[in-house]
């Protein structure tokens, strides 16, 4: 899977990654815009709102997948990790009780079983999940691990899904996780400033201009505008000039 780039899709992108993002409901509108000044619009107010699917939906569909296979490894990463961090507390655990008192043992055994059963419901809540999307699951103890899918394989399968549906039901997934931090009331994890549009030039079915001063490029794909989500500022030339 590629990385993200750096610029305004990347910052967005990342947010994802990092679970700071809450999800808002996926609108049955079309992807896009018909313009780069009503995609800047658009995703002005996807980030008011906090919906996750919506800024989805500002970005070409290339960047829209990868963002939407990112978004599938940190959960898929989150669930695995606690499996691992059981097992291996497990056993540290046994190793230490050896010659505890029966009292402690028992009680050790005890918070090791509800430490399980939280691991384990937190599994088939992923599985559920994934399933209903068609992506593969992560197994139980004593399961079969299931065939590992080629990476042309999973790309086909993310590129099919109802992406902005994923999106909101992993972020909400993700939301729900014990010790998740709950953000304050009125804050919004996506800065997009005053999404002030300048200096824009058109090129065909490429646009590049300076958002809130910073650079960014917009693709015209099947006739509706997106962001960029490839374009990485630091190696490319800023427009200098206003088109018409």
């Amino acid at each position: 899977m590629s990385r993200y780039p750096n610029g305004i899709a990347s910052r967005i992108a990342t947010t994802v990654v990092g679970l700071t993002l809450l999800a808002g409901s996926a609108l049955a509108s079309q992807p896009g815009a018909d313009s780069p000044q009503a995609l800047v619009e658009r995703v002005k107010q996807a980030a008011e709102a906090k919906n996750l699917a919506e800024i989805a939906n500002c970005l070409d569909p290339k960047s829209r997948t990868e963002m939407t296979q990112g978004l599938y490894m940190a959960a898929t990463m989150v669930v695995a990790f606690s499996q691992m961090g059981l097992e291996m507390g497990a056993g540290m655990g046994e190793a230490l009780a050896e010659d505890a008192p029966a009292e402690d043992k028992a009680a050790r055994e005890a918070q090791l079983a509800v430490a399980r059963k939280e691991v384990d419901d937190l599994r088939l809540r992923y599985n559920a999940l994934v399933g209903k999307y068609g992506l593969p699951t992560i197994p139980g103890e004593g399961e079969a691990e299931p065939a590992e899918l080629p990476e042309a394989e999973l790309e086909t399968l993310f590129a099919q899904i109802d992406q902005g549906a994923f999106l909101t039901d992993t972020m909400a997934f993700i939301e729900s996780m014990p010790g998740t931090e709950e953000k304050p009331a009125g804050e919004g994890p996506i800065k997009i400033g005053d999404g002030v549009l300048s200096d824009l030039v058109t090129d065909g079915d490429t646009a590049t201009a300076m958002l809130d001063d910073e650079p960014v490029r917009f693709l015209r794909v099947d006739g509706r505008w997106y962001i960029d989500g490839s374009f990485q500022p630091e190696s490319e030339a800023a427009p200098a000039t206003v088109a018409e």
